[in-house]
């Protein structure tokens, strides 16, 4: 009894015409599987099951209960205790190595960059007067000014001066 490959495990067209089955083939028999023993497989199943493909069963009742097995290595685990005391202090380490050399107390390093300009002081007291200035420019003349009022007639001095 030869049996056929469901719809879902038949080889699929491909664009040059072939189908896929061969390279199921290929892989099968690269992992070592023959494909005619896997068919005579199924056929054996088939037979001693009583089934028919495509044909459903009720399960039957459940089977006896399997012999109870060994004991564990160890038994049961219980919680795990309390935790222990502190342990001893270890020997003391090598000694590290020498670091840089340090500054004498007093003496100090290097100048560092200026630091940022800081905000304006108060306004401070006023000072005392100074001295007098030099004397500056003579000034320019004035303007000329408005014509004053005539006078009152006064005596003549030069009366006897002839031109």
């Amino acid at each position: 009894m030869t049996r056929e490959l469901p719809a879902k495990f038949r080889g699929v067209r491909q664009l040059s015409g072939h189908t896929a089955v061969p390279n199921v083939e290929k892989s099968l028999e690269l992992m070592g599987i023959k494909t005619s023993k896997l068919k005579d497989l199924m056929d054996l199943h088939d037979e001693t099951s009583g089934l028919t493909p495509g044909r459903r069963v009720l399960k039957g009742e459940p089977g006896e209960p399997g012999a109870k097995g060994s004991p564990g290595k160890d038994g049961v685990i219980g919680f795990p205790g309390e935790r222990g005391d502190r342990g001893d202090k270890g020997d003391q380490g090598p000694a590290g190595p020498q670091g840089p050399i340090g500054r004498a107390i007093g003496e100090r390093g290097p100048e560092g960059p200026p630091g940022q300009a800081g905000e304006p002081g108060k306004p401070g007291i006023p000072g005392v007067p100074g001295r007098a200035g030099e004397l500056g420019e003579a000034g320019r003349p004035g303007d000329k000014g408005e014509r004053g009022e005539k006078g009152d007639k006064g005596d003549s001095v030069c009366q006897n001066i002839h031109y």
